[in-house]
């Protein structure tokens, strides 16, 4: 498996030329994406090449931990960045990422990237708490000199740069300071939910409805101004507010040890989001393999969430309904549109790619594989094997579309 993967990436890089071209944009026109992206598919691979490692004895550790944190607070949080600093200045009017912005996000990433397997977690946190400090500097140097204000579902990505420093900020404290328990949970529910549902659910209610075709069209006010609203508008900002502060307090809640209060407000909250905003009980129009795998993304969210909240013994493993059948199928057909879009590639790949199809398939067996873990005698190799598909459909998904995203 090891093999296949270091190939995989020895024939996309093509003897470290595709790799030269990533690392001298600084020196052209670039978007972030192009620079946070590829670094995120690395961290994830990093991250789920524990449990085969683990699996086959060849790493002695329980890698839940580094497992966890590389895959929200490097993963998740690299991808995210890659995009919202891409997308931020198209949807307020101001001018792209520079260098110096993208630069030092890199090198507070690449310390996460070379620390993320270490014992001590201080320099991963620190880390951590920068990129989320930096991300808010870039969205509040925009939104002050902005020509069009980001749409209400964007107060769940607030929300969910908020969390971000909030987790890192209580892990960078335990790492030299003693805190009580409760802060501790608190701290990894934010980390490893609070940055899965508040972006995937802001920027989803922003896009997704859009590609599936089924978004209600929306009157654009006249004489509107970025920061002077008609009252309908304020509403809906009003809304997902509310959206945002439930959400966050269910993760108090929880963290105060009300396990079936905050995971039945969770999971209200969502399926709210979902039905009313992502339309997720319509069929999407047309049906093909992106919008089919971005909907299935929802219900995974969907279902995923409700057996968290109702199967509490089951919870661990349920969770990973969010995060194979989910989170991962939703990022990387994001990934796609934005690839493509971006990039000035033919739209045609994201409606029959082969590479696209793979991906989809390794993750459901994954997902089927790491759900039915702990029903089988072996329970650690199945957790390699599952692992070890969810890399197959990576390094699927990669031999396509990584050479795409270093080239436009």
């Amino acid at each position: 498996m090891i093999y296949i993967i270091l190939k995989s990436l020895e024939m996309i890089f093509k003897q470290g030329k595709l790799l030269e071209k990533y690392m001298t944009t600084a020196n052209r026109q670039s978007d972030p994406y192009q620079w946070f992206f590829p670094l995120g598919i690395f961290f994830g691979l990093a991250g789920v090449v524990l449990w085969v490692l683990f699996g086959f004895k060849v790493l002695p550790m329980y890698p839940t931990l580094p497992h966890a944190e590389i895959m929200t607070g490097g993963f998740l949080t690299a991808i995210v960045t890659g995009f919202l600093m891409t997308a931020v200045p198209r949807f307020t009017g101001t001018r792209s990422a520079g260098p110096i912005e993208k630069w030092t996000l890199l090198v507070v990433f690449l310390l996460m990237f070379v620390t993320a397997f270490r014992p001590d977690r201080i320099w991963f946190h620190l880390g951590g708490f920068l990129a989320f400090c930096l991300l808010i500097r870039f969205g509040i140097s925009r939104l002050r000199v902005s020509v069009f204000k980001p749409g209400p579902p964007f107060v769940l990505v607030a929300f969910g740069i908020f969390s971000g420093v909030c987790s890192f900020g209580l892990l960078l404290a335990k790492d030299f300071y003693p805190l009580p328990s409760t802060f501790v949970y608190l701290a990894r529910m934010l980390l490893y939910y609070g940055l899965f549902f508040f972006p995937a659910l802001g920027v989803g209610t922003q896009l997704i409805p859009s590609i599936l075709g089924v978004a209600v069209p929306v009157a654009k006010p006249i004489g509107a101004t970025p920061f002077h609203q008609p009252i309908g508008r304020m509403k809906v900002y009003f809304l997902f507010l509310v959206y945002g502060a439930g959400l966050f307090f269910s993760f108090v809640l929880e963290a105060l040890g009300f396990f079936f209060t905050a995971r039945l407000l969770r999971a209200v909250l969502v399926s709210a989001i979902l039905f009313i905003h992502w339309h997720l009980h319509r069929r999407p129009k047309p049906i093909v393999l992106l919008t089919a795998a971005l909907w299935l993304s929802g219900w995974m969210m969907f279902v995923g969430v409700w057996v968290v909240a109702l199967w509490r013994g089951f919870a661990v493993h349920g969770a990973h309904i969010l995060f194979i059948g989910s989170l991962s199928v939703m990022i990387f057909s994001v990934m796609t549109r934005v690839v493509i879009s971006h990039g000035g590639h033919n739209p045609q790949v994201e409606r029959n790619s082969k590479a696209l199809l793979a991906m989809l398939i390794f993750f459901m067996v994954a997902l089927v594989t790491r759900v039915s873990a702990p029903l089988v005698p072996n329970y650690y190799f199945h957790l390699a094997y599952a692992a070890f598909f969810w890399i197959a459909g990576v390094v699927c998904w990669m031999i396509i579309f990584f050479p795409k995203i270093i080239r436009k």
